[in-house]
């Protein structure tokens, strides 16, 4: 695979993300419509379904995901989790809890961790915010 190859398939799947981001920011606006709620829940997964097919596409990312024998399970658990402590966000341009899964230093270092506590769910979460506030690349430490 050239460069210009390797710059368009990066390409691609950046446009896919940014879209997937924009729905996925649009489908989790709070709602007191129980139907609108009911709707926006199946439409999120839908979405999400979209996101992890990225993941599995992308040959370094799927490398990632066989690394850690992850299931969709495991994927929905670290998007609501950063849903639910301030990943809901975008920052720099990325939406976080969408955004993690595009790269494969974030998605590596999000299924490494054992989701078991408190403190290793905030600390996921505000290592992703953070990655993405200070523009990071590559492989996020502790």
């Amino acid at each position: 695979m050239g460069f210009l190859d390797i710059f368009k398939s990066s390409y691609n799947k950046s446009k896919k993300i940014r879209d997937i981001s924009k729905r996925l920011d649009q489908a989790s606006q709070p709602t007191l419509d129980a139907r609108k709620m009911m709707s926006q829940s199946s439409k999120k997964e839908e979405i999400l379904d979209e996101l992890f097919e990225v993941c599995r596409e992308d040959k370094q990312l799927s490398k990632i995901l066989e690394k850690h024998n992850a299931s969709r399970k495991d994927l929905f658990k670290i998007y609501r989790v950063l849903i639910s402590h301030g990943g809901g966000k975008w920052i720099n341009g990325h939406y976080v809890a969408a955004s993690v899964f595009a790269f494969a230093g974030t998605l590596d270092y999000c299924l490494s961790k054992e989701l078991n506590s408190r403190e290793n769910v905030l600390g996921m979460s505000f290592r992703m915010i953070e990655y993405f506030e200070n523009g990071e690349v590559g492989f996020p430490k502790d």
